[in-house]
């Protein structure tokens, strides 16, 4: 009599049990390891299963061994039916008789990745063995149902939790299918239970849902699980999930998962109690129908795979011309037909869940449904692309775009991010992102949450990374750098830095052959740094005013923004401190660890020294004048480079600077010089006064420099007026620099004095003040503002001279201008 092979291991580890009907009361002390992931905690307990697994081994089969060799190679062996085994004839423990012998399993299917959900939890603070007693009583739901039990205890099984209860499905269906169904009822907070003939009766479903929602509501309220605060309740929603994959995982393996009547009941009672009218109800199907339908696409992916094996297999066997080779391409034709059916069995499930729950669903009345329903579909393409990229999937993603709820849109995108950061997808969703371009741009320049903006900017990053964002949709996202929200100026940082980068590499490409190639990489970096904050802030002048910028003039205006005059452009923010901040010392802020043109001062300032104005013109500053003689100078004397080089302070047209962008550049070097004393000082202690040290010797040698090339423009030298707050001025003392220390003062009073208009008036106030708090310089501090007192006082008597009563007194439109202008700079003293 031949004997049948001995039973596949389970994937637990665990012993198979004799058949009996499933328990729905488990006992509550045994402790188990939740899967067979990882080592047990309890010592005791990992010896125990040491010495099972020993005498396991020691009665393997040798044929078992070798057909467990085999399963490692691709050929591929079909799932057994899932059919009803006859339980054997048990009797009493009296009667002596004995069972009948366990009857074969059949052929084993192919094993199933484990699921993604770890198996072992860690045991925090109070896990343990759950008491199903005293969580009934504190959640106010029975204690009756073993799978429920088994989810609330955080060190339960659920592997071996779900294996269990596909035995006792398969001896006993109605039974296990009653308690499945009265686990989901008590996940919805329902005490309430139905038996194993209800089960059963598909056309009976919603009458018998009415029923429990009727006797629900004449109960005490309280919160369903996946909603109450209850600390019982804390992990259940991570437990829910991870038993429903495993049981689906675990079906699969065991071919119930293709059987007419598991998924089948489960789908008509959750898909009923999804379209439930009480909450309670419908979250909790909804949420159980989700976690059913990403387990469903981890084993569809699976099967996907197997199917590939056996096409390259099918297809290698052909190109044999043999007689062996025809049988054996027949036996993988066989198998690779069963693998076709179990796939389109799959998709059907899939397509029935979708449609029947996700469809419906997604546009809830209640938004939480609505988020769970979109977070999952992530969690689907991702798992299964193959079938959810295909048909108009995603178009519901697109709709829920323009959600009320900041957590459904928050979903949406997250879910469209896991998509697009999957270079192999991108192909896919061609069609998807043309059409839904344009609203995502819209939410990252105005949704009201600061959250769903960072999020939709990491997805146009994305979209822009394979050139699918138009020149306009791209010139949008720039102006975010001015962003009043520092999470989204972070976030589109990395966006900016590669516009910046692009225009680099096609400025690079123009460079005058010969010179040091990486000192103009350098200045091409500032170039089309200046540049972007030019175009920048002609855009911003376009979309506040409606009207294109007219002039150079008003671009110069709208690239620095430190104070006066115009209005703020909504992408602007007003941050006002002791120092009012311009748009460019955000741009400075956010740029800082992404664009090296930004926090390399010291190259800037050399840059900002040179002459940019073009060939041939008469305002060449002194100091570019001076080198450029110099260097004529040397040349002649045989001193200079080689021929074959460039001259250093020649200027290439692939960096040279325009007035604007020159402008802007000397803005940014203040605001860097600024930032790089802060961030040294929030570092280690001490660090800021060594940088501001270094900062202050080499400004007190280019700073005069500064004052000499760009005291012709009042934007640049309003900028250049406020270098000497940035320095630690005590150094001038030190260094025993008196006399350079007084030519500085004599800079800024001069532009106090001189210029009309009131930005540059109100930051040279600003830094005289700060001359004034260097007491190692008490004695020319002294003497200076007497002389600019003396000076302000002259100015007023030449103005009312001769007139005993200006009240009544005609004055002419210059001498009006100058009175102002008086005022103006002794309220700027005094503010």
């Amino acid at each position: 009599m031949s004997t049948s092979p001995p039973p596949a291991p389970r994937r637990s580890g665990r012993e198979r049990k004799q058949a009996e009907i499933f328990s729905s009361q488990p006992d509550a002390n045994r402790k188990r390891k939740r899967g067979s992931e990882g080592p047990s905690e309890d010592e005791d307990e990992v010896e125990h299963d040491e010495e099972r697994r020993d005498e396991d081994e020691e009665m393997e089969d040798p044929q078992q061994e070798e057909s467990d060799e085999e399963e490692h190679e691709e050929d591929y062996v079909a799932p057994r039916k899932a059919a009803a085994r006859k339980t054997k004839a048990s009797t009493s423990g009296t009667n002596g008789q004995a069972a009948e012998p366990k009857k074969s399993r059949g052929p084993r299917v192919p094993k199933v990745p484990k699921p993604t959900v770890k198996s072992r939890r860690r045991k925090g603070k109070g896990d343990g063995d759950a008491d199903p007693k005293a969580i009934a009583k504190e959640s106010a739901i029975a204690d009756d149902n073993g799978l429920f039990n088994a989810i609330m205890n955080p060190a339960a099984a659920l592997q071996s939790t779900a294996e269990d209860f596909l035995d006792s499905y398969s001896r006993t269906a109605p039974p296990a299918l009653a308690d499945l169904i009265n686990c989901i009822l008590r996940c919805c907070g329902c005490n309430a239970s139905i038996d194993s003939d209800q089960v059963l009766d598909t056309d009976g479903v919603v009458d018998c849902l009415e029923d429990l929602m009727e006797a629900m509501k004449k109960e005490p309220v309280l919160a369903y699980p996946l909603a109450s605060k209850l600390p019982v309740f804390k992990k259940f929603r991570k437990s829910l999930s991870e038993f429903l994959n495993r049981l689906i995982v675990s079906a699969a393996e065991t071919g119930a998962l293709y059987d007419e009547q598991l998924v089948a009941i489960l789908q008509t009672w959750v898909m009923a109690m999804s379209s439930a009218n009480l909450r309670s109800f419908r979250h909790t199907a909804t949420v159980v129908a989700l976690e059913v339908e990403s387990a469903l696409a981890e084993v569809a992916a699976v099967v996907d795979k197997e199917a590939e094996v056996l096409r390259r297999q099918r297809e290698g066997e052909k190109k044999k011309a043999s007689n062996k080779g025809k049988g054996r391409e027949q036996d993988l034709q066989t198998k690779f037909d069963d693998v076709q059916n179990r796939k389109k069995h799959l998709k059907e499930l899939m397509k029935e869940i979708f449609d029947a729950v996700f469809v419906l669903r997604y546009r809830d009345a209640d938004p939480g449904i609505r988020a769970e329903c979109v977070q999952e579909f992530g969690v689907w393409v991702e798992k299964y692309p193959a079938f959810f990229l295909e048909g108009n999937h995603l178009r519901y993603i697109g709709w829920v775009l323009s959600d009320t709820n900041t957590q459904v849109r928050l979903a949406a995108v997250k879910s469209l991010y896991s998509l697009y950061k999957r270079d192999e997808l991108l192909v896919s969703t061609n069609h998807f992102t043309q059409r839904y371009k344009p609203r995502l741009v819209a939410m990252a320049a105005s949704d009201i949450e600061v959250s769903v903006r960072v999020a939709v900017i990491q997805v146009l990053c994305a979209i822009d990374a394979l050139g699918e964002l138009e020149e306009d949709q791209s010139e949008q996202m720039e102006l975010l750098i001015f962003d009043q929200e520092p999470r989204v100026r972070k976030a589109i940082s990395s966006f900016v830095h590669g516009v910046w980068k692009n225009a680099v590499d096609e400025r690079l490409g123009r460079r005058r052959q010969g010179g040091d190639a990486e000192k103009d990489k350098g200045r091409v970096g500032f170039k089309c740094l200046g540049s972007l904050l030019v175009k920048w802030a002609k855009k911003l002048e376009k979309d506040e005013e409606g009207d294109e910028v007219p002039d150079q003039a008003e671009s110069q205006e709208g690239a620095s923004d430190s104070g006066g005059g115009g209005q703020k452009s909504k992408e602007v923010t007003a941050l006002v401190s002791d120092l009012q901040r311009g748009r460019i010392a955000l741009c400075v802020d956010s740029l800082w660890d992404e664009v090296d043109a930004v926090s390399d001062w010291e190259e800037l300032m050399d840059f900002l020294l040179l002459d940019h104005s073009a060939e041939g013109e008469d305002d060449v500053s002194p100091v570019a004048s001076k080198r450029k003689r110099a260097a004529e100078a040397n040349a002649k004397k045989g001193k200079g480079r080689r021929k074959s080089t460039v001259n250093d302070s020649e200027v290439d047209e692939a960096w040279r600077l325009e007035d604007s962008e020159e402008a802007a550049l000397v803005e940014v070097l203040v605001a860097s010089l600024k930032k790089s004393i802060a961030d040294a000082a929030e570092k280690k202690k001490g660090e800021g006064e060594a940088v501001q040290a270094d900062v202050t010797r080499a400004l007190i040698k280019s700073l005069p420099q500064l004052f000499a090339k760009n005291q012709a423009d009042e934007r640049r030298i309003s900028e250049v007026i406020l270098v000497p707050q940035v320095m630690n001025l005590d150094l001038y003392a030190e260094m025993g620099l008196n006399k350079p220390y007084e030519t500085l003062w004599d800079e800024v009073t001069k532009h106090f004095l001189s210029h009309s208009s009131p930005i540059v008036i109100r930051n040279a106030a600003i830094t005289i003040s700060r001359l004034l708090t260097t007491n190692a310089m008490f004695r020319e501090n002294e003497a200076k503002i007497a002389q600019l007192e003396e000076e302000l006082s002259t100015s007023l008597r030449d103005v009312v001279a001769g007139r005993d009563d200006l009240d009544a007194a005609f004055l002419e439109d210059d001498e009006v201008h100058a009175l102002s202008g008086f005022a103006l700079r002794v309220e700027s003293l005094f503010r």
